[in-house]
């Protein structure tokens, strides 16, 4: 009878249990996060990445390799849904 009572007064186990419970809802959290704003992300690294380019020495446009110059289209940044040149 009396280990039945000590087992009952036992919460070691509750509080893994809770622990775990935090856990799983974190991860749902940032699975949840990823699957409606992964697409924004990209977007957003696009719209940096695009910020950035440049000409580097021997790619088209630069006149070092004789090719694009003055006939290439014009860049422009991507912001949104707009080109900003």
């Amino acid at each position: 009878m009396r280990s039945r009572s000590l087992f009952i007064r036992d919460e070691s186990g509750a509080t893994a249990i809770e622990y775990a419970l935090i856990v799983g809802s974190v991860a749902l959290s940032l699975v949840i996060a990823v699957k409606f704003l992964g697409g924004e992300v990209i977007n957003l690294h696009d719209d940096v990445a695009g910020a950035f380019d440049i000409n580097l020495p021997g790619t088209p446009g630069d006149g070092a390799s004789g090719a694009g110059g003055s006939n290439d289209p014009p860049r422009c940044v991507q912001v949104g849904s707009n080109c900003k040149k």
